[in-house]
């Protein structure tokens, strides 16, 4: 196994843990526009931008 395979082993057996679990909601402060929303909490790959904020950048890349 190489390193690129034990990372992503490492990611989906993390994810796999939280999923195992009954998520929770939570309160998120977006990093781009400071506004407040509801996520699923995922423990650190909980979700950091709103999907206002997600979409834009989505659009600023297929711009780009």
């Amino acid at each position: 196994m190489n390193n690129d395979q034990g990372k992503s082993g490492q990611i989906l057996s993390h994810i796999s843990e939280v999923l195992g679990k009954t998520p929770g909601k939570i309160n998120v402060v977006c990093r781009d526009c400071g506004e407040t929303f509801e996520a699923t909490d995922l423990g650190r790959l909980t979700a950091t931008i709103c999907s206002k904020c997600g979409r834009k950048r989505e659009e600023r890349e297929q711009a780009a």
